[in-house]
């Protein structure tokens, strides 16, 4: 299975990884295409108010899972998604991607669901 999938979506480009033999999305990414102020505190919210649990819904990459991903990240885009410096890393697999979706009240929100 390929490791990566880009989709087009209102101009902007949403990289669709594989990691641990699940679909994931860098939850960063995902909640500044939606034009949040501080995409970092929207994620947290939106992780508590949902209950997401780790594992299910998403997932916080450290040390040496962050490193490994992102490896295959940078080897997989032309684009630096994730930073050198990034010390944490939170990805959205698809439960939680679905989540997201239900959280947000911003109208993009309902354009991408559809």
């Amino acid at each position: 299975m390929n490791n990566l999938i880009v989709k087009e979506f209102n101009g902007n480009e949403i990289h669709t990884f594989v990691w641990n033999n699940k679909l994931c999305w860098i939850a960063n990414e995902i909640v500044s295409m939606f034009g949040y102020a501080d995409p970092s505190t929207t994620i947290g919210q939106c992780i508590e108010a949902e209950q997401f649990e780790t594992g299910v819904e998403y997932e916080i990459l450290l040390k040496d899972d962050l490193k490994a991903f992102k490896k295959m990240v940078n080897s997989l885009t032309k684009v630096k998604l994730v930073s050198q410096n990034t010390a944490n890393l939170t990805i959205f697999y698809e439960d939680g991607l679905y989540g997201f979706l239900q959280y947000t009240d911003k109208p993009i929100g309902v354009s991408f669901r559809k």
